[in-house]
């Protein structure tokens, strides 16, 4: 299989299994031209397998996943990639996903020209279950709604970063991603942000993925759901209350989700008898409803 040229796959690692670095990083070196590997902390990159396209960016602490992004953005803009696909360290796909999502892309760009970025499809790994497509419109979060019938295609204003394929020319005019809020919704900003510039984000049926949407399931009020360590639930809370104050993001839906978030992990500490959840929300409350940084 010969590389897509022009094509730069980002991929972002916190203290990562190298065995399964190393199996998504095999699967990628065939298929872009440029791979690029920012390893947002001290660990050792001499784990990881050497590949003739491999470019590596070390960090030496943990400097948000954003900054971490916009690390890689740059670096592929800068090797004047015509598009960029964005990968989590733990990503698992198959031989064909990049030539796939790629020509997916090619083919929704010529039905809509304004299409920005594509996501696949993804599958929960802890449940099977399909997630869907979401986009909000006129204060209403919908689900799977199509943007082209005739190949499966999505409005997707909630996309993740992991797998998605992105035009280079978007960032000129959107912007990198925001690196102040570190790590929880920096996707959810961005995307909204390409909407208010004109772009559409889709997903597509066409290629499908599995993917973890959280670190551990718990039961809360009879509904199974995936929770976040303590060090995620302050940025989880501090960011979507900051963004819920920006003229263009979904501000009701945000605040839905802050009170969410302190009802789920109130809960979570009492059953936990964790202090930690509990100064998390505190934490970003506070520094979401008062402080500018």
């Amino acid at each position: 299989m010969l590389p897509i040229p022009n094509l730069a796959a980002v991929v972002i690692a916190f203290e990562p299994d190298c065995r399964v670095l190393n199996k998504l990083l095999t699967q990628l070196s065939s298929s872009v031209e440029h791979l690029i590997v920012v390893f947002n902390s001290d660990y050792q990159s001499s784990q990881i397998e050497d590949f003739e396209n491999l470019l590596l960016i070390q960090n030496n602490e943990n400097l948000g996943i954003a900054e971490a992004l916009n690390q890689g953005v740059r670096k592929a803009l800068a090797l004047d990639a015509s598009k960029v696909v964005l990968f989590d360290q733990d990503s698992d796909i198959c031989s064909n996903h990049i030539p796939s999502l790629y020509n997916e892309f090619l083919t929704a760009r010529k039905l809509l020209p304004n299409v920005a970025a594509l996501s696949p499809r993804f599958f929960n790994i802890h449940t099977g279950i399909r997630e869907p497509f979401y986009s909000y419109n006129k204060g209403k979060l919908k689900k799977d709604i199509y943007a082209n019938s005739s190949i499966s295609l999505f409005y997707s204003d909630f996309s993740i970063t992991s797998s998605i394929l992105i035009s280079s020319e978007v960032f000129s005019r959107v912007g990198l991603f925001d690196s102040k809020l570190f790590i929880d919704q920096v996707d959810t900003e961005w995307n909204f942000r390409v909407k208010k510039n004109g772009y559409i984000i889709c997903g597509t049926d066409g290629v499908q993925m599995k993917h973890s949407l959280g670190e551990e399931g718990t039961d809360f009020f009879g509904k199974k759901v995936y929770i976040h360590s303590p060090f995620r639930v302050m940025y989880q809370l501090r960011n979507s209350i900051r963004l819920a104050k920006s003229c263009y993001m979904p501000k009701w839906f945000l605040i839905k989700q802050a009170c969410y978030l302190l009802v789920l992990y109130s809960y979570i500490g009492f059953k936990k008898r964790d202090l930690n959840y509990f100064k998390s929300l505190v934490s970003g409350l506070v520094k979401g409803l008062f402080s500018k940084h």
